[in-house]
C-alpha cells in the first residue's frame, strides 16, 4: 500500500508513572479528502484507527508494543475515547489559501458531533508531498484525557496531527482533486 496519502496522530503520555507508558503514533486506514474550488473537505473513518507503534523521541518503534497492547489501545481509542460506534466519522472542512508553493487552511473539525474552529494550518511542500500539521486539544470536543493506573498514567490534552498528500501539483493552480485511503 502506498504511504501517501496518510494521516498520523501523535499521542503523548504524562503523570507520575509516565515512564511505564508510551508516546504513540496512530494512523487512520480509511479516509477521503476532496478539494474543489478552494474548499477542502476531509472525511475520516474513526473505526479505522490503528496503532503504528511507540515513539522513541522522533523515531517510530513499530515493535515497541506487543500485539495484545496494540489491540487493547485500539479498542480503547475506538470505543471509549472516540465512541466510534456512535460517531464513525470526523469531518474537517477548510478553505485553502494558496501562497505560492505553500498555503494555509482555515476551517473546522467536527468530532463526536461537535464542530470547533481550528487555528490556521500551514501547508508545506516537503520533497514528494505536501504536509499539514496541527495540534488539537481533545477536551474542546468533550474528550476527557485517558487515565490509567489510578490516574498515575495519563494522556496529555494534546494530539499532534500530520496529514500528507502527493505533491504533484501547484497549490495555486489546483481546481479539483480527490485523495483516499481504504484498508
Amino acid at each position: 500500500m502506498s504511504e501517501l496519502p496518510c494521516l498520523r496522530l501523535f499521542v503523548f503520555k504524562e503523570g507520575l508513572l509516565s515512564r511505564l507508558g508510551h508516546d504513540l503514533r496512530l494512523s487512520l486506514d480509511a479516509f477521503e479528502i476532496t478539494l474543489e474550488t478552494g474548499t477542502l473537505v476531509g472525511r475520516f473513518n474513526t473505526t479505522s484507527i490503528r496503532v503504528d507503534g511507540a515513539m522513541k523521541g522522533d523515531s517510530l518503534d513499530p515493535d515497541g508494543l506487543s500485539a495484545k497492547d496494540r489491540a487493547k489501545i485500539e479498542k480503547t481509542v475506538r470505543g471509549e475515547v472516540l465512541r466510534a460506534n456512535k460517531f464513525p466519522e470526523a469531518v474537517f472542512e477548510a478553505n485553502l489559501e494558496p501562497r505560492g508553493d505553500t498555503g494555509e487552511l482555515r476551517g473546522s473539525l467536527t468530532l463526536l458531533g461537535r464542530r470547533r474552529a481550528l487555528d490556521p494550518i500551514q501547508v508545506i511542500p516537503m520533497a514528494d508531498r505536501f504536509v499539514a500539521k496541527l495540534t488539537i486539544e481533545p477536551t474542546r470536543w468533550g474528550i476527557k484525557p485517558y487515565r490509567g493506573l489510578a490516574g498515575a498514567l495519563k494522556i496529555q490534552d494534546r494530539i499532534d496531527i500530520e496529514i500528507a498528500i502527493e505533491a504533484d501539483f501547484a497549490l495555486d493552480s489546483i481546481e479539483a482533486r480527490r485523495w483516499a485511503r481504504q484498508p
